[in-house]
């Protein structure tokens, strides 16, 4: 009987280094806390607050190259899928070199895939709802609103290597200023 032991002490001590690593592999993909979790949520409701904000800037781009100023009531398609219906109103105000805007759309299954300029942000998100954007911009200052009431997303945001999943409607608020953007994406406060 001790010969038995002595044969399988040394597997029941694999077992246990086995049974230790796993464990220590599967915390380490797991949040360390509940803090960490709330940050990995709060970074993706910014990086998703980014991706509305782009994907309006885009559609608002692709309109004013076909009519930079006056009345819209256009339908676009949305580059991933979809469409875009803006209406409202853009102005140049050409002694101070002012853009106004102030715009409605309505997204109808809308993928407008916006990418940053240095390709590390990009949303794979499908909008439907209403949103606006309000304001002006010119050579030296910002200033737009963006809005939504239970705007409904699905799909992935990526950004700097994190992807993050998206897939709920909510409100959106936020302010862009030449200094950077600001406000609430589904109660949470976003800046970037």
């Amino acid at each position: 009987m001790g010969s038995l032991l002595r044969a399988l002490r040394p597997r029941a001590s694999w077992s246990l280094a086995a049974l230790a690593l796993f464990s220590a592999l599967s915390a380490s993909c797991l949040p360390e806390s509940e803090d960490e979790a709330t940050s990995q949520e709060e970074e993706g409701l910014r990086y998703t607050a980014w991706s509305v904000v782009a994907s309006l800037d885009a559609l608002h781009d692709e309109l004013v190259l076909a009519q930079p100023e006056g009345t819209h009531d256009r339908t676009l398609a949305c580059a991933g899928g979809g469409t875009a219906t803006i209406t409202g109103t853009t102005t140049i105000d050409m002694a101070t070199s002012t853009r106004s805007v102030d715009l409605t759309f309505v997204l109808t299954g809308c993928a407008p895939a916006p990418r940053s300029a240095d390709g590390q942000l990009q949303g794979d998100v499908t909008f439907d709802g209403t949103a606006t954007k309000e304001g002006s911009a010119s050579s030296i200052s910002v200033g737009y609103t963006y809005a939504a009431v239970g705007l409904q997303m699905e799909g992935y945001v990526t950004a700097y290597g994190s992807r993050h999943r998206v897939n709920r409607g909510c409100d959106l608020s936020v302010e862009k200023k030449t200094a950077g953007s600001k406000g609430t994406l589904c109660g949470s406060e976003v800046a970037w």
